[in-house]
Order: C-alpha cells, then structure tokens, then sequence
C-alpha cells in the first residue's frame, strides 16, 4: 500500500491504524521513505514495525525547470567590441 495515495479507509486495514492514526499519515504527506513515519513522530515504533512491511512509498517527480543554455562561440572566434575612450569623447565635444 503507498503511503502517498492510500486513502483513510485503506489506511485503517493495517495493523494498529485507527482514524486518529490514518488522518496523522495523511496529514504527513508527501513521505520520500518509510522511515519517515518515525522520523515525523506520525506512529510509535511499535506500530510501525507492525506495518513495515506492508506499505510502500513511490514518489513521483515531476519535471522542474529546464537549465538556461547560453550560446558558446568556439575559441578564437569571440568578437571583441573596441573600448571607447571615454576621455577622447569629452574633448571633442569641448
């Protein structure tokens, strides 16, 4: 059973899962491993021991961002724009 798609009633067929329990699962979500049922406090180990084996986690991921690709030119071919002199520029307009 996956623990980030079973509904409460699915949920409460497990051993030792009431509504309390089913409604602090579902609460809990989205889970990445079972181990996080304990490591979020949602269950004692003793029920979680009891369950275990009986659930599953799949994580589905979706596509995030694509990176950004900046053109490269080949070396050698990078086109260089002539710096101004800025002093040269304040003269002729004296």
């Amino acid at each position: 059973m996956d623990l980030n798609k079973a509904t409460r009633q699915q949920l409460m067929t497990l051993p030792g899962i009431g509504e309390a329990e089913a409604d602090k699962i579902i609460a809990g979500r989205p889970y990445f491993t079972k181990t996080q049922l304990r490591q979020k406090d949602i269950i004692p180990a003793a029920m979680f021991y009891d369950i275990v084996n009986k659930v599953d986690v799949n994580v589905e991921i979706l596509p995030g961002p694509q990176p950004v690709k900046t053109p490269v030119s080949p070396k050698g071919q990078e086109k260089k724009e002539p710096k101004k002199d800025v002093f040269k520029d304040l003269m002729k307009s004296k």
